[in-house]
């Protein structure tokens, strides 16, 4: 019967490996902390426990600020772009409708 206890036992950790294979990367590395936690001493366990709470509240935290990042650029893009479409212009040569005068005045 040990055999078929081995066999069990082998089954049981190819599954695991299909199943860890199957997941991103993300999921693993917090498949490792989540048993490194447990393998810790009950006191320093609830300490980690918490310190892992608080990382993903500021990984979220980050993923909002990062998004939020993004819309402000995208909104600056749209203000500069015409810009500088006007500036390759001058730098290629081409007529531009802008007065020299307004150069002189902006230095004032």
């Amino acid at each position: 019967m040990i055999v078929g206890v081995e066999q069990d036992s082998l089954a049981i950790k190819y599954d695991k490996r299909i199943a860890i294979n199957k997941m991103t990367d993300k999921q693993v590395f917090e498949l490792k902390i989540y048993n490194t936690i447990n393998g810790m001493d009950e006191e320093v366990r609830s300490k980690f426990k918490a310190l892992a709470l608080i990382s993903d509240d500021l990984a979220k935290i980050s993923e909002d600020h990062d998004e939020e990042t993004r819309k402000v650029e995208i909104e600056f893009e749209k203000k500069f772009k015409p810009i500088y479409d006007l500036r390759s212009k001058i730098i290629q040569g081409e007529q531009v409708d802008i007065e020299a005068s307004e150069y002189d005045t902006r230095l004032g």
